[in-house]
């Protein structure tokens, strides 16, 4: 399924409106903040994606937005207006839910126009509009069909389009894809990148899918108990993340633990598996406990005699050889039993069993250096 290119008074009209959170807490009675201090500036017609573990914040953040969970302290701006202390319909938001909350005794023609009739549109501007929208969303032909004759994608691009129909300033996701199979959530994945980018309308999107962060977001914002870890590009978190966090939970990584200290232009790794080189960073002390994160993309196992050219080498035993298709991943252990994970391409791989001793190397420049309180080990 491709969206059509939408009406010209439908889209390039700039809906979209800047989002200000600032210092947004969220407290359920004498327990932690299941929010605290969150400050967020997000531009208008931005897609910016929440991304987190079950109980990190992501979600009652979004609803704070939404207007569903009272803020405990804080403020909430869509463009100039304080709206935290709206109701939800006088927001002029769009939200679509998890479980798509279709009015199942409703055609698809009336659930998108239920929005219209409740902000008490005429008949024929409803049938305009709403017909314009099933238009884009490629359902014309199902306006006359119940939710529980449709595919979940369908009822998935109904939803999207009760949300957007009113033309909102702001749409709200909260894991709106998660009920999909693997193959028809990639396919929505980039239908709902395709219709950001022509309705301009600001988004944010709630998931704990890292792969679908990465590939939708104009900017990622990770939550980790309640509090923003990292914001940044896609590329940003993943090439340059800021902690151990943000490290293990965007994508896979392999972790060394050391103590640091400073050469020249290289920050050097010390610990029982040797020493390790990592770009020099501002942001680290000279010395001290440390970690550096490598991800699996960018080493390479090689026979254990063979020379490496690249800085940073470590030995370890071949566990475990996964074929993926497109790559393999190679599982090996270092002496102190730590598993560390290879991905290669086809044209970077050699010859190797399981069991056989091997070489993994690595340059300096994939190596980000992060902080931690922990002494030293191999992994």
């Amino acid at each position: 399924m491709m969206l059509k290119s939408s009406p010209a008074n439908l889209a390039s009209q700039g809906l979209g409106e800047a989002l200000s959170i600032r210092n947004l807490t969220k407290r359920y009675g004498a327990n932690a903040p299941a929010v605290e201090n969150v400050s967020l500036e997000i531009q208008a017609g931005e897609f910016v994606t929440f991304l987190g573990p079950s109980g990190s914040g992501k979600t009652t953040t979004l609803s704070m937005v939404a207007g569903f969970t009272e803020v405990t302290s804080g403020n909430i701006f869509l463009g100039q207006q304080p709206i935290d202390e709206l109701p939800p319909h006088r927001r002029n938001i769009g939200m679509v839910f998890q479980s798509y909350s279709l009015f199942p005794h409703m055609t698809v023609f009336d659930n998108v126009a239920f929005p219209l009739r409740r902000r008490g549109l005429g008949k024929a501007e409803i049938r305009q509009k709403v017909g314009r929208v099933l238009d884009l969303i490629q359902l014309t032909d199902k306006a006359a069909r119940y939710p529980s004759a449709m595919s979940g994608g369908q009822q998935q691009r109904v939803a999207l389009a009760r949300a957007i129909v009113f033309e909102p300033q702001l749409l709200l996701m909260d894991e709106p894809l998660s009920a999909l199979d693997k193959k028809l959530r990639e396919q929505m994945q980039l239908e709902i990148r395709r219709l950001h980018k022509e309705l301009k309308i600001t988004f944010i999107f709630v998931t704990h899918d890292q792969e679908e962060a990465l590939v939708m977001s104009d900017r990622i914002a990770v939550f980790n108990e309640g509090k923003l870890a990292q914001v940044g590009s896609p590329s940003d978190l993943y090439e340059r993340p800021q902690s151990l966090f943000v490290a293990n939970f965007l994508g896979d990584s392999n972790i060394f633990r050391g103590h640091v200290h400073t050469e020249s232009e290289s920050h050097i790794l010390v610990n029982d598996c040797g020493r390790f080189f990592a770009p020099r960073s501002g942001e680290m002390s000279a010395s001290g406990s440390a970690a550096i994160s490598v991800r699996p993309e960018r080493m390479r196992v090689l026979p254990v005699a063979t020379r490496c050219e690249d800085a940073n080498r470590v030995v370890g035993r071949v566990s475990q050889i996964i074929y993926i298709g497109s790559s393999r991943k190679v599982e090996a252990s270092l002496p102190d039993g730590t598993v560390i994970q290879v991905r290669e391409q086809p044209r970077d791989q050699v010859e190797v069993q399981e069991g056989a001793e091997v070489a993994i190397c690595w340059p300096a420049s994939a190596s980000t250096l992060l902080p931690v309180h922990q002494g030293a080990n191999c992994g």
